[in-house]
């Protein structure tokens, strides 16, 4: 989840202006497990460090959980009669200090253990100050800890987590980081040959997690693959929609960290359907293994007929690689499972 779309419908932290965060505060905001207001007021002898490691629990204890949004330099929260939780609307409260985006994200991985990834930083003038925004994703190495205790978040607060609470963390279920590229190789095009040559890369990325017996799948929407009409005498391998589909299976038994797995394949092409698509093709790669829950890779290419090899790679046009199957399927686990079985089915 993207929770800078989903608070201020920008495709990216750094897509955020002064103005944007100003008109955000224009109406009441209250906290959630999701998103935490600071603002910036120095109350007796606290310091800036003293402020700085109230923002690194927050990001601990979001990591834990689900994930979200901090910033650092909204208004002061105010009580208001019948609520039970603090109001945050009007002026910005800017930080008076100055961190550099790499400065900040030195502290995050030096404070917090295991070393999170993915968060972003964001940082926005203010008058003689700093408004700074921070996007943590929810973590899959938690639980992490920032000094000798470890957070989560609970009714819109950071608080130390219950023993429980982190014992469910360490049981949580880890898989290994498993990854794939497409790597285009040739195009030949003539009286004789239309065809391009392709290269599946795969690597198992988790340094401490091994997985087993990978398999995949390349499709590709109007060129076949080379050997789909000849006798197959391999049982890994599988030819499907008449030659657009490759499926190999078992290619490896035992997936090491940082080793790749390699496999060239061919794709023919009938030069009118080509012509016929303005030379656009899509290839698909579908892949998991023992441990790891199926990923996809998706591209998209605008061949030419008389495309240089050193410039092959150019003709993508579009790529979206290792997304989880979950997050790209369009239809809910029921419409799944009805077009599955042919029939409808109660609400799960």
């Amino acid at each position: 989840m993207s929770y800078v779309k989903n608070y201020f419908n920008k495709e990216q932290i750094t897509d955020i202006s002064l103005e944007d965060v100003t008109r955000f505060f224009s109406n009441e905001k209250e906290e959630s497990d999701k998103i935490e207001y600071k603002s910036f007021v120095t109350k007796g002898t606290e310091n800036i460090q003293e402020k700085t490691n109230a923002i690194l629990r927050t990001i601990c204890a979001l990591l834990n959980s689900e994930g979200g949004l901090i910033i650092w330099g909204a208004p002061i929260g105010k009580k208001e009669e019948g609520k039970k939780e603090k109001i945050f609307i009007g002026e910005l409260c800017p930080v008076e200090h100055l961190y550099e985006k790499d400065q900040f994200i030195n502290k995050i991985t030096d404070s917090i253990s295991p070393t999170p990834k993915g968060i972003l930083f964001h940082s926005i003038k203010k008058d003689n100050g700093y408004v700074y925004l921070f996007e943590i994703p929810k973590s899959e190495y938690s639980p992490h800890q920032f000094g000798d205790k470890f957070f989560m978040r609970v009714d819109g607060q950071t608080k130390p987590a219950p023993y429980h609470f982190i014992e469910a963390l360490f049981k949580k279920i880890r898989y290994p980081n498993l990854q794939a590229y497409l790597k285009l190789d040739s195009f030949i095009f003539n009286s004789k040959i239309c065809q391009l040559s392709i290269t599946s890369y795969f690597f198992n990325l988790s340094k401490l997690q091994n997985d087993y017996n990978l398999s995949y799948r390349i499709s590709c929407d109007i060129g076949k693959f080379h050997g789909h009409d000849l006798l197959n005498m391999n049982n890994n391998i599988r030819y499907l929609n008449g030659g657009h589909e490759i499926l190999k299976l078992n290619v490896k038994d035992v997936l090491h960290y940082g080793e790749p797995i390699i496999e060239n394949s061919i794709l023919k092409f009938d030069p009118y359907k080509l012509q016929e698509t303005n030379w656009e093709v899509t290839i698909i790669i579908t892949f998991g293994a023992k441990n790891s829950p199926m990923k996809m890779c998706d591209y998209k290419l605008k061949l030419a007929p008389h495309i240089k090899t050193e410039l092959i790679n150019q003709c993508f046009t579009e790529i979206k690689e290792n997304q989880f199957m979950f997050e790209v399927s369009e239809k809910t686990e029921e419409e799944k499972i009805e077009s599955r079985i042919g029939r409808k089915i109660s609400q799960i």
